[in-house]
């Protein structure tokens, strides 16, 4: 018996979703879409608040922010973007702060090789003013009420071009806005 057509489709895009999967979920052990902000504070203190924004400075060299979208509508809000900046943007990361990684071990001290070898080659790559961006999005987008697709997932990595070193993750997540996958 030959599978129907609508099969050899649907198992398709099946197959190209896992490979395609989450390109990233979590940065210092706060993954977007299931840690709260409540779970932020208690790991790493109440920091400073900023238009919405959870700031923490887990070390000299480096903040952590994370941001839950206070239009969700259920309880908890759970954390739809998390980032791990060097500070100031241009230096590199020292002490604790080379410790908060990525759940596949990329961090501030990592190097673009790095962060190719781990997830492939970026949707977007692109220079300006002495920084390269990688970004690396998820293949399933869906639609906001507004008609327009959002992107599930997104990791974005900047990098200092003179060193070659991150300076920036951040992983962002637009599931919260979404009325239907496409």
């Amino acid at each position: 018996m030959k599978p129907s057509l609508a099969v050899l489709i649907a198992t398709f895009a099946l197959t190209a979703l896992a490979q395609n999967g989450p390109i990233e979920q979590t940065i210092a052990g706060v993954t977007v879409g299931a840690s709260t902000l409540p779970d932020f504070t208690a790991r790493f203190g109440d920091g400073q608040d900023v238009r919405g924004i959870v700031v923490v400075h887990p070390g000299d060299s480096c903040t952590l922010s994370a941001y839950a979208d206070a239009d969700q509508q259920h309880d908890p809000k759970f954390i739809t973007t998390v980032t791990l900046t060097a500070t100031p943007q241009t230096s590199k990361a020292s002490g604790p702060c080379l410790n908060l990684v990525t759940s596949k071990k990329i961090g501030l001290g990592s190097s673009p090789a790095d962060v190719i070898n781990v997830y492939g080659k970026p949707r977007f790559d692109s220079e300006k003013n002495g920084l390269r961006i990688l970004r690396f999005d998820n293949s399933a987008v869906c639609k906001h009420k507004s008609g327009h697709p959002i992107t599930l997932r997104s990791l974005m990595i900047r990098y200092d071009i003179k060193d070659t070193k991150i300076v920036e993750i951040s992983i962002s997540e637009g599931s919260y806005a979404c009325d239907s996958l496409d």
